[in-house]
């Protein structure tokens, strides 16, 4: 949504705010204005620091285009990822949805 650059997330004070969310009972939700998407193919990625911080956003752009399918673009984010870091350097955990408008 353009409010901080990719640069600024891992010293922003909101990088960790889901997590710090989960469990509390008197946590608000932030509701933004609605989005209109042009037609086409949108990929939505949920993910932890454990799988962005090794991948740049062009190189998810490009492999969510070469995808076939949202299982098959994680697997290749993985690959990509296991390949700039060290083994069982971090957890992580990724959610992909294509949607077709």
């Amino acid at each position: 949504m353009g409010e901080i650059t990719r640069e600024q997330i891992p010293w922003d004070a909101g990088r960790s705010r889901l997590i710090k969310a989960l469990g509390m009972e008197d946590a608000e939700p932030e509701i933004h204005d609605e989005i209109r998407l042009e037609p086409g193919r949108h990929a939505f990625l949920l993910c932890s620091d454990g799988l962005w911080e090794y991948l740049s956003d062009a190189e998810i752009i490009d492999i969510c285009r070469r995808g076939r399918s949202a299982e098959d673009s994680l697997a290749l984010m993985l690959d990509c990822k296991n390949t700039k870091s060290m083994p069982d350097c971090d957890n992580y955990t990724a959610f992909l949805l294509f949607l077709e408008v």
